[in-house]
């Protein structure tokens, strides 16, 4: 069977539980929680925000002067002294404050108590087994990832799928294939809440998260779309697991997005590169408009040639 490259958004999440999985309704849950952020690092962000209103943003739309902010204090940081400080106390604990923040969202989405229907995980598995394909997701919750590990892809070296996390972190080595390219990878594009910043990176364990854990990371994907590739380029995790989707995507004959919405141009450009020597299909809730427009739209996303799946429930799909 030939091997493919299956990417996953967070519209199959959004299928299972639409109010759950809602980004803007797990920020707003976390700028509630109390304890998670004081008042006065809620005004630091409404602020930036250039709101007033006391909401906080309501997605990635909405992060682009945030993520300016965050930058810009952190260079400053970096070249202040004792002597000559740049920044206050708040703009010096900026970049940790948001970093918080968007792991504590991450977990939000992250934690979650039903599991994806076996109705759905058992023929995708079956065909991961099979067929040693790649799977890249570019969400944060537990559905799929839980899923393909309590099925015994995901194992280390003795499974079928690698993510290049060992119990002694991570390291791009680690999704070498030195003998055979027999396995595939599980990449996960956009970072997880699990992966913390040790040097190496490491990963909790998944029973670890919760959401009074406080660690450091650098290896989530939650911000404006301008600036994904910066995030990217400055995680040794995610740029890793970059550096290996341009090998998933060239080892196969088949993408398959299931679940994405096509915003994500960084994503778009590297498929669209290989397009006219692959086949495409796009898996998409029947609800997202009109089919032609629809196709159109993808084609325009992804490749000239791509194909359209409308369902009304996408967890439906097993023609993989």
């Amino acid at each position: 069977m030939p091997r493919k490259t299956i990417i996953v958004g967070n519209g199959l999440s959004l299928a299972h539980d639409q109010e759950h999985f809602q980004l803007k309704n797990a920020i707003q849950e976390v700028w509630d929680t109390p304890g998670i952020l004081s008042e006065e690092e809620k005004q630091c962000i409404l602020q930036c925000l250039s709101r007033n209103d006391g909401k906080p943003p309501e997605g990635e739309h909405e992060l682009n002067k945030l993520h300016l902010v965050v930058t810009s204090c952190g260079f400053l940081s970096g070249v202040e002294t004792d002597e000559l400080p740049w920044l206050s106390d708040y703009g010096r604990d900026f970049p940790d404050t948001i970093q918080r923040f968007i792991h504590k969202v991450a977990t939000r989405l992250h934690l979650y108590p039903s599991d994806l229907p076996e109705t759905f995980v058992a023929p995708l598995c079956e065909f991961l087994h099979k067929t040693k394909s790649h799977i890249a997701t570019l969400n944060y919750d537990r559905l799929l990832y839980d899923a393909i590990c309590d099925h015994g892809l995901v194992n280390g070296y003795n499974g079928d799928l690698i993510d290049g996390m060992l119990n002694s972190g991570f390291e791009c080595k680690n999704l070498e294939r030195f003998y055979s390219n027999r396995l595939g990878f599980y990449l996960h594009l956009h970072g997880s809440p699990l992966f913390h910043s040790d040097d190496p990176p490491k990963k909790l364990a998944r029973a670890e998260l919760d959401m009074e854990t406080e660690i450091s990371t650098a290896h989530i994907v939650l911000t404006h779309i301008d600036h994904k590739m910066s995030v990217i380029e400055s995680s040794a995790v995610l740029s890793g697991y970059w550096e290996f989707f341009g090998e998933a995507l060239s080892e196969s004959d088949e993408v398959i997005f299931i679940g994405y919405g096509g915003q994500d141009e960084h994503l778009n450009k590297r498929v669209q590169g290989m397009s006219k020597s692959k086949t495409i299909r796009v898996v998409e809730w029947s609800g997202s408009g009109e089919y032609v427009e629809r196709l159109r739209y993808w084609r325009r996303r992804v490749g000239e040639h791509a194909e359209l799946i409308q369902l009304d429930n996408i967890l439906e799909f097993t023609d993989w």
